[in-house]
């Protein structure tokens, strides 16, 4: 559990836009950036043993539409969870990350890419698990894993979601909403970050 986990691309040249030299005083500049400027991102997972909690490296990896260098972000890769949480856990974040720039990806293109994320030998386990009914759809995988304190069992769960949605009235555009992000506070991610 103590093994640090490095990064492959360290040797790769890093994006030079200014949001990623200014990344200490505005992370949402750089935040910001990485969601509107990486180009051709793979997903990247580092494990050993997905049936024990590890310390684990999840990142998305792409390339700046500006300048060419890489781009990577780091994320929550759930190191406390094993199993079929773990699986779950990671595989809300993707979604939630993917879909919270508003880009569209077929569910089977989303999945496929999930499983190519794993190691060779785990991935006909991965297609068996998200084979299973309670893996059909995120909503299922949301309710599943949330457990709340024995006293409020039967009060449930809030997740808030922020829904962005306009019109260009003028010029006949009506997009459909996006869902940014969902959480288990109505002020945000500060709530759910580790420091």
């Amino acid at each position: 559990m103590c093994e640090k986990r490095s990064c492959p691309h360290e040797v790769d040249a890093l994006c030079t836009c200014q949001a990623l030299k200014e990344r200490d005083k505005d992370i949402i500049g750089l935040l910001t950036h990485i969601r509107e400027n990486m180009k051709d991102v793979e997903w990247e997972l580092d494990y050993t043993d997905l049936s024990r909690p590890e310390k684990r490296r999840l990142c998305l990896v792409g390339k700046c539409r500006i300048c060419g260098g890489r781009l990577c972000q780091e994320l929550d890769a759930s190191d406390e969870l094993a199993g079929d949480d773990f699986l779950a856990a990671i595989y809300r974040h993707l979604y939630q990350i993917h879909n919270a720039g508003g880009r569209y990806m077929p569910s089977w293109e989303f999945r496929a890419r999930f499983i190519h994320m794993f190691l060779e030998p785990d991935q006909h386990f991965i297609r068996g698990w998200l084979d299973r009914p309670e893996n059909q759809h995120i909503s299922r995988m949301y309710r599943r894993s949330v457990k709340p304190p024995a006293q409020e069992e039967n009060a449930g769960v809030a997740v808030y979601t922020i829904v962005r949605t306009g019109a260009d009235v003028d010029h006949g555009s009506f997009p459909t909403p996006t869902a940014e992000g969902s959480f288990f506070s109505p002020r945000g991610p500060k709530q759910n970050c580790k420091n």
